[in-house]
């Protein structure tokens, strides 16, 4: 039994979230929704205010002359590092913000039209024996257990095949799936191939 935390978007949990999220321990592409990311680009985008606010009242008093000893020991290097900062949070902003909106490749396949491409009987019929029986439909034996009478059935008209026996049932692809053993991405590509 797994227990799953409800996470309440607290500024101070949102802190402490952040702290992890910046040394790695936080999965943030499965144990949070955009909800969470959302929360922490809001958060990034104050600090950047607040740093943007800090920057502007220490240059004011570099125009009104305050403390003029003090600007080249530390006002300086305190406003180079409130920029380092500002721009850390902004590629921050950028790493969620890429993961929100996960980029399409360029070999992006449409399922749909491989499978208008494939012929079942074609397919199926390269790991099977399949006889005509009927008009429409083929039969053979089942390749995903063993019997002696077939009851594995292809349809040409839909491309789905099931087998009475073991309850297998699908299109090409899933065929593809089961019977080669390959991940979804290498079926397409191998179906691709071959029609």
């Amino acid at each position: 039994m797994t227990n799953n935390k409800i996470i309440f978007l607290t500024k101070e949990n949102l802190v402490d979230i952040e702290k992890n999220w910046r040394k790695g321990r936080l999965n943030t592409r499965r144990l949070f929704l955009e909800e969470y990311n959302d929360g922490l680009v809001g958060m990034f985008r104050d600090k950047i205010d607040e740093y943007k606010i800090e920057i502007n009242r220490l240059y004011s008093m570099k125009e009104k002359k305050e403390r003029p000893e003090e600007w080249e020991l530390w006002i300086m290097p305190h406003i180079k590092y409130e920029y380092k900062e500002i721009n850390r949070y902004k590629k921050m902003i950028e790493r969620i913000r890429k993961f929100n909106k996960p980029e399409i490749d360029d070999q992006y396949i449409n399922i749909q039209e491989v499978l208008n491409k494939v012929d079942p009987i074609d397919l199926i019929g390269g790991f099977v024996k399949l006889v005509k029986s009927g008009n429409k439909e083929w039969k053979g034996l089942c390749p995903f257990h063993n019997e002696r009478t077939p009851s594995f059935f292809v349809n040409e008209d839909t491309g789905l095949y099931h087998c009475f026996g073991c309850g297998a049932s699908g299109n090409s692809l899933t065929f593809v799936i089961k019977y080669e053993g390959f991940h979804i991405k290498k079926a397409l590509d191998y179906l691709n191939k071959r029609y």
